[in-house]
């Protein structure tokens, strides 16, 4: 089934369209370990990329010409920046970061999120971030050394078997494995594709269960996606809400209210610069 007939009277065909046909900018994140988001947009500049700051993020550069691949300059290879879309920042943001606490990342790779939250961290704390590929974790090891991230320990492990470790963890990130439709302007064969939802959300429900049972009392859980599916978003979210959590106004004013949960957050990229996205907020 394509991707309208799916969502048809459940999400606007404008979203929809929007979706398919509007490429987000090149985005990259300002490590704020090393310089301000100012300097990152001078020094790109100077080498011939048109930067210009997101409107929804802090750390956030958009770049509309690209003379190479801003992941071939120097400042790229001394860890000034990382490739990261702006709602994948927003959701980190949305942990409420303070120095010292405690940090589960719950599927790192390929270390975007984790380096963004050791950075909020200010190298304080510790990150404990799992990925059950050995391959992809690797690229956490090299981005963490390359962004100057000294408090990330990284495990090669299912992420449900946090539970067997015995630790509480302040804040808990879950961006959750997904049907990724919020990627078609880059993935489009996904407009077609048969997706097995159920063996998706399945996961995603084992997931977010193995992340409360570790959740400090008053800690925050952040669950997020890249993906449209109301059953992957929503309907996790309010499993959750049935384990315990509740669902608290977003730190963020970017973005749509969820369907049937306004103050869940949802990402367009016509509307809001990013890749298709979802964002919850969820406190113990």
């Amino acid at each position: 089934m394509d991707i309208y007939k799916r969502y048809k009277g459940v999400i606007p065909k404008s979203d929809l369209e929007g979706l398919r046909r509007v490429k987000p900018p090149t985005t990259i994140r300002a490590n704020s370990l090393r310089l301000g988001r100012e300097e990152l947009l001078e020094r790109l500049e100077r080498k011939g990329f048109m930067p210009e700051p997101h409107p929804s993020h802090p750390q956030a550069v958009m770049i509309h010409k690209e003379p190479f691949s801003p992941g071939a300059t120097p400042e790229y290879l001394a860890g000034l920046y990382m490739l990261q879309d702006a709602a994948s920042m927003i959701a980190v943001s949305e942990l409420g970061l303070k120095q010292d606490e405690l940090v589960l990342d719950m599927t790192a790779a390929p270390g975007a999120k984790t380096t963004h939250i050791s950075e909020l961290l200010k190298n304080t704390g510790a990150v404990v971030a799992f990925d059950s590929n050995k391959h992809r974790l690797r690229s956490v090891f090299y981005n963490c050394e390359r962004m100057g991230c000294e408090n990330v320990i990284s495990l090669n492990m299912k992420a449900q078997e946090v539970t067997e470790m015995g630790l509480g963890f302040d804040k808990v990130l879950l961006d959750a494995p997904c049907s990724a439709e919020g990627t078609v302007h880059k993935n489009p064969e996904l407009l077609g594709r048969e997706i097995h939802y159920k063996r998706l959300v399945s996961e995603q429900l084992s997931l977010v269960e193995a992340g409360i049972s570790v959740l400090k009392e008053g800690g925050t859980l952040v669950y997020s996606t890249c993906t449209l599916n109301p059953d992957e978003n929503e309907g996790v979210v309010e499993h959750a809400i049935n384990q315990g959590l509740r669902l608290v106004k977003p730190l963020t004013k970017a973005g749509s209210p969820g369907i049937g949960l306004e103050d869940t957050r949802r990402f367009y990229p016509y509307k809001d610069q990013t890749q298709g996205f979802f964002i919850a907020r969820l406190k113990k």
